[in-house]
């Protein structure tokens, strides 16, 4: 039996095999105990740093907005504020129901509204039902209104209208329901809107009309007269009556709670002669039912002061102010009391 083969001899020719083979593999060592393989480790991250990086990114971005914000404050402020706007800056609010008269709409002071009207309106028969306004035609209201009518500001009057008709909500103007409510706004002519530009009327009407949720419709008609700012207060009752206001399709208005809508109540005729006109065309188709009477609710942004009650509030103001100039006076030159003694 031939002896088996020396390994010490083999691993020690170098044509042997075996070494070929334990060369190639020369780069893998075996090794005990196993050391732990190194891995590369990841990235690790400074959290402080990113933090850091993160808030100075941050105070630079917001010193762009307050750089930009300033910017648009002084360039590129907007031509016209929102309604919202300018009832927060200038601190105007709408007048309170117990602030006007509900059968004229001018300003009243406390008790001096009875059911029978005020002291400008007593026993006097309106034809319309209910009075209801934003505000005295005066101030800030006054700037707004002309606004809308001069600088054809659209989005201005659909802010009042709505607010108007958040009024008319307060003011019950629904009465639970709001099915039998028609909204119509006072008529104006084409010469007069085209050389205005605008319709604020029925803008403002259509305002009115989406608040309360109730249909609009343009069911008054005129004739061209001059403006009732260009005629004399003694005239303007005579001017609305050549106007002619005609009403189409009376009786789709017959039952209704119609809301009669215009910018300002100056002197009352074109109010007092549109809702007369609509009486006279609805008074004849009217039947015995109750159901078929109509009412009307004549609505406007403001109501021009009373020149009387203007004039008299003047002259209590100096009055007061006049008195205490001289009690101021008096206490200057009365001589001084002496001690007791």
């Amino acid at each position: 039996m031939a002896p088996a083969p020396d390994n010490a001899a083999a691993d020690l020719n170098p044509e042997s095999p075996t070494l070929e083979k334990q060369d190639k593999n020369t780069t893998k060592h075996f090794h005990w105990p196993p050391r732990p393989v190194e891995v590369a480790s990841p990235l690790v991250t400074d959290h402080s740093r990113d933090a850091s990086s993160t808030s100075q990114k941050a105070g630079r971005f917001a010193a762009t907005r307050r750089a930009l914000a300033e910017i648009e404050r002084v360039w590129l402020q907007p031509t016209r504020q929102p309604l919202a706007v300018r009832m927060r800056t200038t601190g105007w609010t709408p007048d309170h129901p117990a602030l006007y008269c509900e059968q004229c709409g001018l300003t009243v002071g406390a008790y001096e509204e009875t059911e029978f009207g005020c002291a400008n309106c007593h026993n006097m028969r309106w034809p319309w039902d209910r009075f209801v306004r934003l505000s005295e035609y005066d101030g800030h209201l006054a700037k707004w209104v002309k606004e809308v009518k001069f600088e054809r500001s659209r989005i201005l009057a659909r802010d009042l209208g709505a607010l108007l008709g958040k009024q008319l909500r307060s003011a019950g103007a629904l009465d639970q329901s709001n099915k039998n409510l028609l909204v119509i706004p006072m008529p104006t002519t084409w010469r007069r809107r085209a050389a205005r530009g605008v319709d604020h009327a029925l803008l403002i009407a259509d305002a009115v009309a989406r608040e309360l949720q109730s249909p609009l419709q343009i069911a008054l008609s005129r004739r061209h007269t001059p403006s009732q700012r260009a005629v004399p207060p003694s005239q303007r009752s005579r001017n609305a009556a050549r106007a002619r206001y005609t009403l189409r399709r009376p009786e789709r208005l017959l039952g209704k709670r119609i809301i009669l809508v215009d910018d300002v109540r100056t002197s009352g005729a074109s109010l007092d002669a549109a809702s007369r006109a609509i009486r006279r065309a609805l008074d004849p188709l009217a039947a015995p039912p109750r159901a078929q009477i109509v009412e009307i609710w004549a609505a406007t942004l403001g109501s021009a002061p009373d020149p009387a009650r203007k004039m008299t509030l003047s002259k209590q103001q100096q009055m007061t102010s006049t008195q205490h100039l001289g009690e101021k006076f008096q206490a200057r030159q009365s001589p001084s009391c002496p001690p007791d003694s």
